[in-house]
């Protein structure tokens, strides 16, 4: 077969930037290998240095080859050793590349790979081949860059629950739990159909898909004799060609595979996991699996978000001891460790469950067509439930459970079914399939807008708890006493038992909502059982969250995603559910409820009308999380202004002459938020306003690593700064280094401290303003709070400024910064390096006001802040005065 020249559009920034270290490294290896005159050799090339999980591609020279020629080269086993800077090791399978530009003769053999650690890593090729035999040399891994796009920037998605934990969802090792909300359809995505028949297609139904929320793509790479027959990675124009060289003289595709990464690379920037069906349904068994599973590994495995399948009803051609044998010999050649899983093994089933090398289900439900079926949407919830109750008494992890193809097809019950039973979704839609995505778009905008809500709570910790359902039709997740989900497939009134005696704030989510859809008709009610009616007709979704200091996720989390969790759950965490109270029979399929009293004044058939004025009441009785005692396991210290004698809850002797408390000031047309605050002045000519600081080791005898920190801020009538300064934040500058122009180092201060812009058309910017180990030049970074422009504060208004830091592994890039404005989130940073020791903690709170810079103020300016919490945990919103609302 000749040599085959495509047009390829050009790759983002973030490859482009590896394909170009990829270049230099191949000419400094090429020249070292020819001065050897074909010999073994050691060679050292200069150190090239590469992002952390970006694509690392090392090119070698071997010996000139042909494809189709003798030796075959693909027969060339070449694999190189990886060694981590705390001695890890990786064996990443090597391919050979043709001439390294689509051509199939030539002499380059590649290495991609994905570092998951900052520092010096070294590598060793091995070969029976001389001239890939023995090479080594070391590369340089940096940080993940800030623009790193999509999931390049939270590095691997993996399976991360144990039998203790139970956790079933996948997690980015640097970032967040992933919901994942797929796509199925068609198949043969990388086949002839004419909508998807070219690399500039299928990228721009990727686009098409991410705008809607969806992040997965189930995407068959082998259908030789199954559907359609038009995708496989060997060479061959026809399925008959193919098969000859798929055997045991294999030999594959280098373009056609070449277009592949490019498109996978593709969905990586735009946050779509490529879900990798390795065979079709009834597809051609006579291909060399392990040579097969070598290349893909070989070409794809340093992609963060990779999935594979073993195949589509792998039950027409398999055993499932064979198929389990297939996934344990994928296991044995990934070095990375994907997630794993067999389709169509769709009742839960023990050899299933205790395969550990099985990571999910890829469960097939109803028979096409049935699309009007309430009673087979529903079943989902059921066969989650089935599902998770199996791991947990297998004793052993719990699989995530995922739908591949979910009838009816169309049907949004079904996928609400099974995300409220712990379960994921990928959308099976209906024929023809050589349409545009957008035949589908309402499916897309509504399981985008399923996810949305879905990532609005913390669904990792939450368990399935029908059970709390006392009356009425609905799923429910839950974690019982601080958050519930829930789902009305018919609508209708329900009743659900809500842990404790605080008071819950609930929101109702429409399912017709896309990705970017708003909760509404709030309302707050107080734990015990509650009677709640949805705001109209058909169905209905339900989040109800607790309101004040116990509730573990904070008020914040309405309307908006809940930022990433910081890490794996602690030890313990997500476990509350045990097997026998996992409830088998859905509610919501009409079996019959025990319905029990409930508090009166509150019974059946009052009415919206008295509904409403029972929450208008109820909300003005909430008490402020100000005048509420805190728990003392997570609130640290809060102050809120009201007593004369203030400023020795900050240890300060005595009142800066730049502040007073005031209960009015109309002259700069302050209103309270609540009582009276503290406010804070700015002389004309000067810099100085405040710096107070909570000390952490002097005042709970340790310090954190991680804090949450909260106040109340309002810019007076006349604050119109020309410039910027600093606000208040956290720190740890032990007086050594970290402000004022001291950079730091590593091992002696850092800081993360607000700031503040000069006021541009009416609005001040906030921010972060960092030193950390990793900024450019003597000064800070300036770290705007960006997001919808969330952090663009008007004058004469009262804002909630909640801010989070946590720590950094000492000398890694995973310290986060998070900043939320009214309960919404306004910033989030993951990769920050604050220290390089782990003797530099969080050392403060600093309620800091400083105007400058060197510059100073053109004339007074003055602001507010009252309610200051410093907490373990999120501690989010009150209510703003009335004049704010």
């Amino acid at each position: 077969m000749k040599s085959v020249t495509k047009a390829r559009s050009e790759f983002d920034d973030f490859s482009r930037v590896a394909s170009r270290l990829s270049i230099r490294l191949f000419l400094a290896t090429a020249a070292t290998i020819a001065n050897s005159a074909g010999s073994a050799a050691t060679i050292a090339p200069a150190p090239t240095s590469f992002a952390t999980w970006a694509k690392i591609e090392l090119t070698f020279s071997g010996p000139q080859s042909a494809a189709l020629g003798e030796p075959n080269p693909f027969g060339i086993r070449f694999d190189v050793a990886f060694t981590s800077p705390t001695s890890r090791q990786y064996l990443v399978p090597g391919f050979y590349d043709g001439d390294g530009q689509d051509g199939l003769d030539g002499s380059v053999w590649k290495v991609r790979f994905s570092a998951d650690e900052v520092g010096a890593w070294t590598y060793r090729t091995a070969s029976a081949e001389k001239q890939l035999n023995g090479l080594t040399g070391r590369l340089n891994v940096v940080a993940v860059p800030s623009d790193a796009a999509g999931f390049w920037k939270w590095g691997r998605l993996e399976s991360t629950g144990t039998a203790k934990n139970q956790s079933r969802y996948l997690k980015f090792r640097d970032g967040p739990y992933w919901l994942k909300a797929g796509c199925d359809d068609p198949e043969n995505f990388l086949g002839r159909y004419r909508n998807y028949d070219t690399p500039a297609k299928r990228k721009a139904a990727i686009d098409y898909l991410a705008e809607r929320g969806v992040n997965s793509l189930y995407i068959v790479t082998h259908n030789i004799d199954g559907d359609d027959k038009d995708v496989w990675p060997w060479l061959g124009a026809t399925p008959k060609e193919a098969k000859s060289h798929a055997g045991q003289d294999a030999r594959f595709d280098i373009a056609k595979l070449n277009d592949w990464a490019e498109l996978f690379e593709h969905m990586q920037t735009k946050g779509v996991a490529p879900y990798l069906i390795l065979e079709d349904d009834s597809a051609w068994t006579g291909f060399d699996r392990e040579r097969y599973y070598r290349e893909l590994v070989a070409r794809f495995g340093y992609l963060p978000a990779l999935l594979f399948n073993l195949g589509e009803e792998n039950n027409e051609n398999y055993r499932l001891a064979e198929a389990l044998r297939f996934a344990a010999q994928l296991k044995a050649i990934d070095p990375y460790g994907h997630p794993r899983g067999i389709h169509n093994v769709n009742a839960p089933n023990d050899t299933y469950v205790d395969a550990a090398q099985i990571d999910f289900t890829s469960i097939q439900t109803g028979s096409a067509g049935k699309r009007g079926s309430l009673e087979l949407a529903l079943e989902h919830n059921r066969l989650a439930l089935d599902w998770l109750r199996r791991c947990a008494t297998r004793k052993q992890r719990a699989l995530l459970v995922n739908f591949d193809e979910g009838r009816p097809e169309l049907d949004r019950r079904a996928w609400w079914s099974a995300y409220l039973g712990g379960g994921v979704w990928e959308a099976h839609v209906t024929e023809p399939y050589d349409r545009p995505m957008s035949a589908w778009e309402t499916t897309w905008i509504e399981l985008g807008g399923t996810r949305t809500f879905m990532e609005s709570i913390p669904f990792w910790e939450m368990q399935p708890h029908n059970e709390l359902v006392k009356a009425g039709q609905a799923f429910c997740l839950a974690k019982p006493g601080a958050c519930y989900a829930l789902y009305l497939p018919a609508g209708g009134e329900i009743a659900i038992a809500l842990e404790g005696a605080g008071n819950y704030e609930y929101a109702w989510w429409n399912p017709a909502n896309g990705k970017d859809g708003k909760f509404r008709d709030k309302g707050a009610v107080p734990g015990g059982l509650r009677r709640l009616n949805p705001p109209a007709q058909g169905d209905w979704a339900l989040r109800v969250v607790r309101i004040g200091p116990q509730n573990s996720l904070g008020t914040r989390a309405f309307d908006h995603a809940l930022p990433p969790h910081p890490g794996p759950l602690p030890q313990g965490e997500g476990t509350s559910t045990a097997p026998d109270r996992m409830i088998q029979v859905a509610r919501a399929a009409g079996a019959p409820q025990t319905v029990l009293p409930l508090p009166k004044g509150e019974g059946r058939g009052e009415g919206e009308r008295r509904g409403a004025q029972l929450t208008a009441s109820f909300l003005k009785s909430i008490p402020d999380p100000a005048n509420t005692p805190h728990s003392t396991e997570s609130v640290l210290f809060e102050c809120n202004f009201e007593s004369e004698k203030w400023f020795k809850e900050w240890d300060a002797h005595k009142p800066d002459p730049h502040t007073a408390i005031v209960a009015e000031d109309p002259a700069r047309k302050f209103v309270p938020l609540q009582g009276r605050a503290l406010r804070i002045r700015v002389d004309q000519g000067g810099h100085y306003g405040a710096s107070l600081q909570f000390d952490f080791k002097k005042r709970t005898g340790a310090e954190p690593e991680e804090i949450y920190f909260r106040y109340y801020l309002r810019f007076a009538d006349d604050w119109k700064p020309e410039r910027g300064g600093k606000l208040p934040g956290l720190g740890g500058t032990y007086g050594r280094a970290g402000w004022g122009g001291r950079r730091v180092n590593g091992s002696d201060g850092w800081s993360a401290r607000g700031l503040f812009l000069g006021q541009k058309d009416g609005r001040t910017p906030i921010g972060f303003y960092c030193y950390h180990v990793d900024m450019k030049g003597q000064y800070g970074s300036n770290w705007i709070w960006e997001k919808e422009q969330r952090g663009y504060l008007e004058n004469n208004r009262w804002y909630c400024i909640e801010q989070y830091a946590r720590m950094n592994t000492p000398g890694k890039n995973d310290g986060v910064l998070r900043g939320w404005v009214d309960g919404e989130l306004a910033f989030g940073k993951t990769d920050i390096r604050m220290r390089d020791v782990d003797s530099l903690k969080i050392e403060t709170v600093w309620l800091n006001l400083y105007y400058g810079g060197t510059w100073t103020a053109k004339a007074d300016y003055h602001l507010y802040i009252d309610n200051v919490v410093i907490s373990r945990r999120p501690i989010g919103t009150i209510k703003p005065p009335i004049s704010d609302r």
